[in-house]
């Protein structure tokens, strides 16, 4: 699949992981230029099991671990929050990219995002609390 495919606007929130022996490691090929604004780091090469952030991390390779075993889209909503109220909530439709041979080889991530209490400055990396999705 090629990127140029989609429409421009959805591609800041996008990102393309690349699916390494069958499931057991996830490799980002593609991390929109909002996503790094958001969570203030950029993650294009990186290998998702030295993820940084190991509750997020370990929350994604689930959910890259059930697309790749249902070989089906997979939706998932994370809530980001701190004392004062929710800031955000974040719409993740994961779907399977397959090879010739039927195999998910890629996974794209299409997302959304609500902001509630989030001003248009502030990144969310401080305030992932919710371990129900990412």
């Amino acid at each position: 699949m090629q990127l140029y495919v989609l429409p421009a606007e959805v591609l800041p929130l996008a990102t393309v992981v690349d699916v390494l022996d069958g499931g057991r490691d996830f490799r980002y090929r593609y991390w929109g230029t909002e996503l790094s604004d958001l969570f203030g780091r950029e993650e294009t090469g990186l290998l998702l099991s030295k993820h940084a952030v190991h509750a997020s991390g370990k929350l994604r390779f689930d959910q890259f671990g059930r697309v790749v075993a249902e070989r089906k889209p997979q939706f998932y909503v994370t809530v980001f929050e701190r004392t004062e109220g929710v800031l955000a909530e974040k719409m993740n439709l994961r779907m399977p990219l397959c090879a010739g041979d039927g195999r998910v080889d890629k996974i794209l991530t299409l997302s959304s995002l609500r902001r509630i209490g989030l001003k248009m400055d502030e990144d969310l990396s401080a305030y992932y609390l919710d371990p129900t999705g990412t």
